[in-house]
């Protein structure tokens, strides 16, 4: 009974043959419209869990609430020195800004010129007071540095604390520490290595906590689901910039992203 079935079927194809290729036609022209229509591939995870799950529901406020926090690269700066870290996130903050076409967005937060401003408002009154009395006690050095911020500056500067030993007026322990200080730098210098002589604590006569030697940019890539790795294209554009900088450990400088 199958064979006769299938000998019936047979003749009517070799006898109507343009039907059954018309027919096919239609049937896969019909299945690649419905294909193309209900199904779709992204790599958003996201998209795992339904949308109507109440604690999804909650995430979805709270992206909506704070939408500088969603899909974060974060840009975990090192440096030898505060002003090394500083410079570095300033420069790969600029550099990445103007990519409209990569980056929502690019925040550099310790970078707000608020801070730049205020920045003795987040401090202890006891912190303020010791700073206060590192300024008083680097005065005549910064007035030297005011005057030419260059290495002559520093040596000039350097010369009058000696002058201010020899007739009493300071200490020559207070020599110290700025002499050892600008001593490496010159070491490193002829090694070779990047120097990284910082201002700070010359002048404050206290070592950087290890906080002012990190900085963060929060970055929002735009991703691309399309792709296999949605954030690959600006990942790549951030490592390049990091690379066409030189945030490199030569220079004084480690650059992650996390």
């Amino acid at each position: 009974m199958i064979a006769a079935a299938i000998a019936r079927i047979a003749a009517f194809s070799a006898r109507r043959w343009f039907v059954v290729i018309a027919g096919f036609l239609l049937l896969a022209l019909a299945s690649g419209y419905y294909l193309a229509e209900n199904f779709a591939i992204t790599t958003d995870a996201d998209k795992l869990l339904s949308e109507k799950l109440p604690w999804r529901q909650q995430e979805f406020k709270l992206a909506n609430a704070f939408p500088q926090r969603n899909d974060l690269i974060v840009a975990v700066i090192d440096g030898a020195t505060p002003e090394g870290a500083e410079a570095a996130a300033k420069a790969l903050s600029e550099r990445l800004a103007p990519q409209a076409e990569l980056f929502r967005s690019v925040r550099w937060p310790a970078g707000d010129p608020f801070f730049a401003r205020n920045a003795l408002l987040f401090e202890t009154p006891a912190e303020v007071d010791r700073d206060s009395q590192a300024l008083i006690r680097a005065q005549p050095f910064l007035g030297a540095l005011a005057a030419d911020p260059s290495l002559r500056g520093v040596m000039t500067a350097l010369s009058q604390a000696a002058q201010g030993v020899r007739v009493g007026e300071a200490k020559l322990a207070d020599l110290q520490h700025p002499m050892t200080l600008i001593s490496e730098a010159i070491e490193r210098a002829n090694a070779g290595a990047d120097p990284a002589f910082s201002w700070r604590p010359l002048i404050s006569g206290h070592a950087p906590e290890p906080s002012e030697l990190r900085q963060f940019l929060f970055i929002q890539p735009k991703l691309d689901f399309s792709a296999l790795q949605p954030g690959q294209r600006s990942t790549d554009a951030i490592r390049a910039a990091i690379s066409s900088l030189g945030l490199t450990l030569d220079h004084g400088v480690r650059v992650r992203l996390t």
